[in-house]
C-alpha cells in the first residue's frame, strides 16, 4: 500500500504541536523518566517521547551513545528527477505496473526505480 507523504504527515501530525525548521543540539533524561531537547536557538521542550528522526548526522543517535553514529557510505550514485504527465501520456507506463518498478543491471550495477504518483 502507498500512502502519499503529505497525506501520511497530516494523519501522524494529527494533534501534535510540531515546529518545522528547528535544530536539534542536544537532549537528556530526567529522573521523572521526561526527555527535555534543547535545540541550536535556544528554546527547549519537555516530553515523554524523544524520536530520533534527524537524519545521517543524528544527535540522538550519537547522544544516545550507540555505536555506528556514522552512516557507513555506499559507492551508490543518486539521480532522482519528477515528471508530471497526463493519464493519456501516463498510460503505457502506468501498463506495465500502476504503481511502480525497478531494475538493476548487475554488470553496470545501474538501479531504476520509478513510481507513480497519483
Amino acid at each position: 500500500m502507498r500512502v502519499g507523504r503529505r497525506k501520511l504527515r497530516t494523519i501522524l501530525s494529527s494533534g501534535l504541536d510540531i515546529q518545522y525548521g528547528k535544530s536539534l543540539q542536544s537532549f537528556e533524561k530526567l529522573e521523572t523518566g521526561e526527555v527535555v531537547a534543547t535545540f541550536t536557538d535556544g528554546t527547549s521542550v519537555k516530553g515523554s517521547l524523544l524520536v530520533g528522526a534527524d537524519g545521517n548526522n543524528s544527535v540522538v543517535r550519537e547522544g544516545l551513545k550507540m555505536e555506528n553514529t556514522r552512516l557507513t557510505p555506499l559507492p551508490v550514485n543518486l539521480i532522482g528527477a519528477v515528471r508530471r504527465f497526463t493519464p493519456e501520456q501516463a498510460s503505457p507506463v502506468r501498463a506495465l505496473n500502476p504503481l511502480l518498478f525497478f531494475a538493476m543491471n548487475p554488470e553496470t550495477r545501474i538501479f531504476f526505480f520509478y513510481s507513480v504518483q497519483v
